[in-house]
């Protein structure tokens, strides 16, 4: 298990036999959760019900430290065609309802946060424990919390962490620096792809710490941070403060253009 980053556990037929696929034998996971699956029948010579065979266990998926994604910029992809995914999710490409590539897991590592990036036509599906129920995710970005659920057609996943010992934080940062150094730099700054957030501004996650705080007659302005680890300013007005409010925002604007304006001349 220490060599586990996140686990996706099968809770379909599909997702459990996409687990037992020959290309996923370095991501299979003997899964400790849910209920297993089981079958039973009845035999048409003697019409009784056999008994009950040990039910098998449900077969899952996992990250792990020991295969890095090959794509430092989008992480692992999974999908239905082989030889384009670290993890292949159906047995023919475009099969139960997968993607070819249909969606990516990687994380903001300054969040420590595990992002799901879809790369369908169909999107994917997240029940999700902070942002809601039945999101249909379509070509942009979300975070994962533990115990949230995926579905990609056929094949739904839970998404557990495992416990963050001492060794798998260890792991946890040889890997970071792993991407950090995997990434090409220019002037010591990342290239980094273009990203959709998943962005609803009444679920930031605001900062409580102090930083970047300060309160007015007309509103609060406090740190947040959103799934991907971008860091802003947010600014609430109280006390019937919305129009000075929005005349703040409006002398930003009309900074703004003038700087660009004044660059565009230079």
């Amino acid at each position: 298990m220490a060599n586990n980053i996140v686990i996706l556990e099968g809770l379909s037929q599909e997702a459990s036999d996409a687990a037992g696929l020959p290309e996923n034998r370095e991501f299979f996971t003997q899964a400790t959760y849910g209920t297993p699956l089981c079958t039973s029948y009845t035999t048409k010579r003697k019409r009784e019900v056999t008994p009950p065979a040990e039910p098998s266990p449900l077969r899952s998926l996992a990250l792990k430290f020991s295969h890095p994604p090959q794509d430092p910029y989008g992480g692992w992809s999974l999908g239905s065609e082989r030889g384009r995914n670290d993890l292949l999710l159906a047995k023919e490409p475009m099969s139960n309802g997968v993607g070819r590539v249909h969606f990516r897991l990687h994380f903001s590592w300054d969040a420590q946060a595990l992002l799901l990036s879809d790369s369908s036509s169909n999107g994917t599906t997240v029940d999700s424990r902070i942002w809601g129920q039945d999101l249909q995710i379509r070509k942009t970005t979300i975070s994962l919390n533990n115990g949230d659920h995926i579905r990609a057609g056929l094949i739904h996943l839970r998404v557990h962490f495992p416990h963050a010992s001492l060794e798998y934080q260890a792991k946890w940062m040889a890997l970071r620096n792993h991407f950090q150094n995997a990434v090409p730099q220019i002037g010591g700054h990342p290239l980094k792809p273009s990203l959709q957030p998943m962005f609803d501004t009444n679920r930031l996650s605001l900062v409580t710490d102090g930083s970047m705080s300060t309160r007015g007659a007309h509103g609060w302005v406090c740190k947040a941070v959103d799934c991907q680890g971008n860091v802003f300013a947010v600014k609430r007005a109280v006390n019937g403060g919305n129009t000075q409010l929005r005349n703040e925002i409006q002398t930003v604007v009309e900074f703004v253009h003038v700087s660009n304006s004044l660059n565009s001349a230079h």
